[in-house]
């Protein structure tokens, strides 16, 4: 069975010097079939007559036909390159060739076969190329074996076809064009570039490993034995050009990643220890500020850790922490939970929401109060989930937000609550 990946289809054009009749009985022979049904044949032309053709079948059966007198086209399936040959230039051709050898003198019937210079083969007498190893001395090139097509780097390895490599190129392009405008659009210019990056040192150790010398035509890999050090150097070089940029590309994936791969982190320092809550990749800048909260106890000052990402679900994430006034004495659970309540209230009522469903908590043995919230800020939905904590002399908030209703139930917005802690000073 033929190989697919290197077969070939026959198309005869025309009969040019013969008419109908004498076409039929010089195609009946190639055919092998009647002349009568030679003559259909001729009627129809230009028609395919063979396909999935090998190589060698395929110029066998070529010659035949020229041999003829038909014009003759030949088409590479896998690539679909197809090359035109005329029976007047073949026979202008040998006419020419025979010309040649009659104006010279034959070789002595004892002439020696000569050495090839690249593999040490011993060619015979009148051959140009080696039969080994493809050299040619005159041209100064190697060609295949196989097809006489020439030799010249190329993937061989990993894609023979050069059409199925350029589709491969093109579908890898879209898909990782798209990906990476999706990530850009999620996580940033920088996630994008690291993505492209990776793409590019992936493609390129892939070529680089697998790139090889080959037939243009055929593309049957030539044995690496019989490469010259010409050859050898020139495929090691665009091998190394290949690494040169797969390595750019990986330090360029690796330079512009690394932020993502540790996550943000709110970090809150005051007397008393330090308040932390780590944020999702999604959300890289982090701003500070302060705000008053009215609050049972007059207006109270919250400094702020907010990180905004509006392209995501949950697009705020925020830390509040407040400072108890000393004179405040809190020995009564029923006071703590309604200062609790009116912290939340006050900061979340700075961005004109209001609470709604509320449950008691207990973290790290400090009480706390959750609670969802809904409402609007200029002109736009927002809504999400807030605790608050009561801590000696102190109070924290963590709160997430977006514009959604179901952003209330994030799984991102339930991490950074699950990521929350306080590490008192020693």
């Amino acid at each position: 069975m033929a190989d697919a990946e290197n077969t070939f289809t026959v198309e005869i054009i025309a009969f040019p010097d013969l008419n109908p009749d004498e076409a039929a009985q010089a195609l009946a022979s190639p055919l092998g079939i009647p002349p009568e049904r030679a003559a259909e044949q001729i009627e129809r032309l230009p028609a395919v007559v063979k396909t999935n053709l090998p190589a060698a079948g395929a110029q066998q059966f070529v010659r035949s036909l020229l041999g003829a007198g038909a014009d003759v086209r030949l088409t590479h399936n896998p690539t679909g390159q197809a090359k035109v040959y005329e029976a007047r230039s073949v026979v202008q051709e040998k006419v020419e060739a025979s010309a040649a050898r009659m104006s010279q003198p034959p070789p002595p019937a004892d002439a020696p076969s000569r050495r090839c210079v690249s593999c040490s083969y011993q060619v015979p007498a009148g051959d140009e190329s080696c039969p080994r190893c493809g050299w040619n001395p005159a041209r100064q090139q190697r060609h295949c074996t196989q097809c006489k097509g020439l030799i010249k780097p190329g993937m061989t390895t990993v894609i023979k076809s050069p059409a199925v490599g350029r589709t491969i190129g093109i579908v890898a392009n879209v898909v990782v064009g798209a990906g990476a405008f999706y990530v850009g659009y999620r996580l940033g210019l920088l996630a994008a570039g690291a993505l492209v990056g990776a793409f590019f040192a992936v493609a390129f150790a892939v070529i680089a490993a697998s790139l090889n010398v080959s037939c243009e035509d055929c593309h049957r890999s030539a044995r690496a034995a019989f490469l010259g050090s010409e050859e050898r150097v020139g495929l090691w070089s665009r091998r190394i050009v290949c690494i040169v940029l797969a390595v750019a590309g990986l330090a360029l994936a690796v330079g512009l990643g690394l932020p993502f791969i540790n996550r943000q982190v709110l970090e809150h320092v005051s007397e008393r220890g330090v308040y932390t809550a780590q944020l999702p990749r999604t959300h890289r800048d982090i701003e500070q500020d302060s705000m008053n909260v009215h609050t049972p106890l007059g207006r109270m000052k919250a400094d702020t850790l907010a990180a905004i990402n509006k392209r995501h679900d949950v697009a705020l994430f925020t830390m509040f922490h407040f400072v108890l006034p000393d004179a405040v004495i809190l020995d009564d659970p029923v006071k703590e939970h309604e200062l609790l309540r009116y912290v939340m209230e006050g900061a979340i009522g700075n961005v004109g929401c209001e609470m709604l469903d509320t449950r008691d908590m207990i973290h790290y043995g400090a009480p706390g109060l959750e609670a969802t919230f809904s409402g609007t800020y200029q002109g736009e939905s927002v809504n999400g989930r807030a605790r608050v904590y009561l801590f000696p002399g102190e109070i924290a908030m963590l709160l997430y937000a977006g514009h959604d209703p179901s952003v209330v139930d994030h799984p991102a917005g339930r991490r950074f609550f699950e990521t929350f802690r306080f590490t008192p000073t020693p």
